[in-house]
């Protein structure tokens, strides 16, 4: 006691004549430094205690008092681990709110401010190595813990615990590495746990292993800027926060995980949105991934990269996520999968590369129960290559691989390039059980390509194929560019259960090159444009090629007034409707090497465009309408070539046609002249090599005798024979006009009838 009073009269000596710092070590080894100037009055209390700054020490825990020229940063806290001990030093301002305690190298600090201190935060800086240690940290204002320098492995429980609910920023200091461990079998929620909210930063790296749980865990929102952190280990996710998460900048890279990579829940039982840009009281669920590298690489099953509750926002930075785990199917009525990203809520895409590597069975790219959305003006790129196999066990469940799937997909903009694996596989799903259904594409680039097999599904007692683009209900397709290609058996490209519009300008093409599906007397047959609901094309240029089957089908009635469409079988029908077909206008070229290159159900209607329709030999036509329906001409350019062509009905406003004979050559140039006025002209495209016996095979059961002359009636398999139909505007009935197919000539009278199949 009596040596303390020395002490500080000695102090008081020396004080006016340079800058000191008085250094107080306790008896647990926690040293304050107080800078000489700021001391003011010290309060020596009856031989019991001393008040310096506010900070008030029992005399009996004082283990010694020094003066030194060191220099103290305010408001900062220093631990220093070594070994199996622990240090700490703390700044004179902040002392009187600071209550350290030493076990070890397990250090435990009480923070009793509630605003504030000479307008800043507290800052814990953690440096040193310790193999039985820990930082626990308690308290009710936010503060920085500075990892500078940080190799800690806690035998017995978390490596950091803050019980303080307020924003924790943890940083690691420029050009150091940081490596934090928990033990295994314990309570803790993570290796790095806080209950209020973390702020990962810093320009150091941070490598985090979880070996009971997480590793990390905040009991409220996680934001990253700039920091490297690498989590090589996790019982559970890698990272794990509620209310929202932020990624900025910075790297991270998260792999060696038991479930997900990382997961976002809500705080409450509620969602409740923010309150300014700030993310100010936000509960949602939601991510926000701004910038920064992020690798997540989850192998366990089911296990998600990426997975939260709310809505998902990815507009910038670099992202490559391995969804490596199989399918759950513990509940057969509920399985859950491996996914790249999953979101309860919607997602939206505006920016940023993102690469999705599915090997686990039936596993998705990105999941969304919401809307998917690649935005307009997006310069990004999603590239999902799925490798998952189809699971199924009869009657139970039906699990395919899926690229996107979602129950709405928007793409208005950015670039899609999807490759997927596995038998029954889906490039794009819009699933109307998480919302409408509809797939709508008014820009961007998609491209997408299925090479799985089809498959029988004994939930539903029917043969699934592959689809590059399915729809649940409704597609919309009116910007952009499409590369759609299936390459085995029951594949299709564009797959829709509901109505289907092409308008506007896309590109869009779509080849098939599998055979049918056949299974428990099922069949999926590969088509490249497909819907169960009416067609409607306006617009664009669409290519679309099947080898299998149809090109271009509907079970509904199908309308095409604008764009160009060019469609190829060398085995079915080019185009074709189950119901009325209206042909309006555009350019539309339908080819089929083994039956009917234009085949309505139902009516046929052509009064626009220019019409091309090349089929085999009899019994196909070029254009076919049902029996007991009719081909009805008013106008357009028209060009009907096969082993026969459907009977033309005179009706009110008839445009007038020719019909002749000739060869079906491809890159016949077939010509209509009047005078010296061309009036028509095609040139039969190259892929066209009909088969002389058709799809059907037999003879053809039209006849009658055309008028206009031309030695054919109703049909012929002879290829030197074929049936030619021709209408074009200015036609007049009656009239004889010179056509041209190839290099021979023959005149034509015009009629406002045609008698074929």
């Amino acid at each position: 006691m009596k040596k303390i009073f020395l002490f500080l009269a000695a102090f008081s000596v020396i004080l006016p004549f340079q800058a000191q710092t008085l250094n107080v070590t306790t008896s647990d080894g926690v040293t304050y430094k107080f800078p000489a100037a700021r001391t003011g009055d010290m309060v020596y209390n009856q031989g019991t205690s001393l008040t310096i700054m506010g900070k008030t020490f029992a005399v009996g825990d004082i283990a010694s008092m020094s003066i030194d020229n060191t220099s103290v940063k305010d408001n900062e806290v220093s631990v220093s681990y070594n070994n199996k001990s622990a240090s700490v030093t703390v700044a004179g301002n902040v002392a009187r709110y600071v209550t350290p305690s030493i076990n070890g190298a397990h250090v435990s600090i009480e923070q009793t401010n509630t605003e504030a201190v000479d307008d800043d935060e507290l800052t814990y800086v953690l440096s040193g190595t310790t193999d039985d240690g820990d930082f626990s940290l308690s308290g009710s204002y936010k503060c920085t813990i500075s990892l500078a320098g940080l190799t800690m492995t806690n035998q017995s429980g978390a490596a950091i615990n803050v019980a303080n609910g307020k924003r924790i920023q943890i940083s690691a200091k420029r050009d150091t590495e940081n490596t934090l461990s928990d033990c295994s079998g314990g309570s803790q929620k993570a290796c790095i746990y806080s209950k209020g909210q973390i702020q990962l930063q810093g320009n150091g790296v941070l490598n985090v292993v979880g070996n009971t749980k997480h590793a990390i865990k905040s009991g409220d929102y996680i934001s990253v800027k700039n920091l490297t952190l690498n989590i090589t280990s996790a019982v559970g996710d890698g990272v794990n926060c509620e209310e929202y998460l932020l990624v900025k900048s910075g790297t991270v890279n998260i792999c060696g995980v038991g479930d997900d990579g990382i997961q976002c829940d809500l705080g409450g039982s509620v969602a409740s949105p923010a309150v300014d840009d700030d993310h100010t009281d936000e509960d949602t669920g939601n991510i926000y991934l701004e910038g920064g590298t992020l690798s997540v690489t989850a192998d366990a099953l089911a296990a998600k990269c990426v997975k939260n509750v709310g809505d998902a926002f990815v507009s910038g930075g670099t992202f490559t996520l391995n969804a490596n785990g199989g399918v759950d199917t513990s509940d057969a009525t509920d399985l859950s999968y491996a996914s790249g990203f999953k979101s309860d809520g919607n997602f939206t895409y505006s920016g940023g590369d993102i690469t999705i590597n599915v090997n686990g069975a039936a596993g998705r790219g990105i999941g969304s129960e919401g809307v998917f959305t690649s935005a307009e003006g997006n310069t990004g790129k999603i590239t999902i290559v799925n490798n998952g196999a189809l699971v199924s066990s009869g009657s139970s469940y039906f699990a395919t691989a899926k690229g996107i799937k979602a129950g709405e997909v928007v793409v208005d903009g950015g670039n899609i390039d999807i490759t997927m694996e596995g038998a029954a596989a889906k490039g794009i799903k819009a699933d109307k059980s998480d919302g409408s259904g509809n797939i709508t594409i008014t820009g961007g680039v998609l491209t997408v390509k299925t090479s799985g097999t089809g498959a029988y599904d004994g939930t539903e007692a029917d043969a699934k194929g592959s689809s590059c683009l399915k729809a649940d209900n409704n597609m919309t397709v009116s910007g952009g560019t499409q590369t759609l290609e299936s390459t085995e058996s029951g594949g299709k490209c564009i797959k829709v259960d509901g109505i289907l519009n092409i308008s506007g300008n896309p590109v869009l093409t779509a080849k098939t090159t599998g055979a049918t599906f056949s299974s428990n007397n099922k069949k999926a047959q590969p088509k490249a444009i497909k819907s169960d609901g009416n067609m409607t094309i306006t617009g664009g240029s669409i290519n679309a090629t099947s080898k299998g089957h149809e090109a271009i089908e509907t079970k509904g009635v199908m309308t095409i007034s604008g764009g160009e469409v060019f469609a190829f079988s060398p085995a079915d029908d080019a185009i074709n409707s189950a119901s009325h077909m209206y042909l309006q206008g555009g350019d539309i070229t339908g080819v089929s090497n083994a039956n009917d290159g234009i085949d309505s159900n139902g009516n046929l209607y052509i009064s626009g465009g220019v019409i091309m329709a090349c089929g085999a030999g009899t019994p196909e036509c070029g254009l076919d309408a049902a029996e007991r329906y009719c081909l009805y001409i008013t106008g357009g350019t028209v060009l009907g070539v096969g082993g026969g062509n459907n009977t033309v009905t005179s009706t009110t406003g008839s445009q007038c046609v020719l019909s002749t004979s000739g060869s079906p050559a491809a890159n016949t140039i077939v010509s209509v002249v009047n005078g010296s006025t061309k009036m028509a002209n095609f040139t039969i495209p190259s892929v066209y090599s009909p088969n002389t016996g058709g799809f059907g095979g037999g003879s053809f059961p039209g006849g009658g005798k055309r008028p206009g002359g031309g030695s054919m009636s109703g049909g012929s398999n002879n290829t030197s024979n074929f049936s030619y139909v021709i209408s074009c505007p200015g036609l007049i009935s009656g009239n004889n006009y010179t056509v041209t197919i190839g290099s021979a000539s023959t005149t034509a009278k015009a009629s406002t009838s045609y008698s074929g199949r």
